[in-house]
């Protein structure tokens, strides 16, 4: 494979491209850096399994540009909704129902009827979003079981053979300590399970709802 072309923030009309075609791209988020490619492409995910050496039965969550968006996939319950209100766009990830009808989504990407989905607080992933009208992948930048990677230079030293494309980020942090998305999945209309706790805690979660 040839090398991964590297892009500043930019070049933003190169950016959208390689999402239309299919690429796979190491992109900054508002958390960690995040490997991805439109989420409505099976063989850029499967590819991003491939470089993440990730099992098939483990499902990667999705960045939308917002809600709306978003409903254009996932059915919410009103708790959801609320904690969306209050923490959207940002760190917080939620594992949805996908609608009844679904048919965009692959279903590699869906658990038990359900997907994770997030808006980022990330001008430039929401304009990706928007510009080719499809959530995209937002999985952490790292091979599995091993640490998310946060600094440019280290995603050119470790992917640079593997991805398509890297878009380059200044502002991230160079020392991997940038904390990931909290994770919530509802079990019951009122109760929910913390499946991973991040950038937001439970404490807020519980204050919110």
């Amino acid at each position: 494979m040839k090398k991964a072309t590297i892009f500043s923030q930019d070049n933003l009309d190169k950016i959208i491209n390689a999402f239309s075609q299919g690429k796979v791209v190491c992109i900054p988020t508002d958390t960690v850096y995040a490997m991805s490619c439109d989420a409505t492409n099976i063989d850029a995910i499967k590819k991003i399994y491939q470089i993440k050496e990730r099992a098939l039965n483990k499902t990667l969550p999705v960045f939308v540009a917002d809600i709306q968006m978003a409903k254009a996939y996932v059915k919410f319950s009103s708790k959801e909704l609320k904690l969306i209100e209050n923490f959207w766009p940002g760190a917080l990830t939620l594992v949805s129902k996908v609608l009844d009808n679904n048919q965009k989504i692959p279903n590699i990407l869906i658990n038990k009827d359900k997907i994770a989905v997030r808006t980022p607080d990330h001008k430039l992933i929401q304009t990706i979003c928007k510009s080719i009208n499809k959530p995209i992948i937002a999985t952490s930048a790292n091979i599995s079981s091993q640490s998310s990677v946060n600094s440019t230079e280290d995603i050119i030293k470790i992917f640079l053979n593997k991805v398509d494309y890297i878009v380059q980020d200044s502002a991230l942090c160079k020392s991997n300590d940038l904390t990931p998305s909290t994770i919530v999945e509802f079990i019951s209309e009122d109760k929910f399970r913390l499946i991973r706790e991040g950038k937001i805690s439970k404490s807020e979660l519980d204050n919110r709802i």
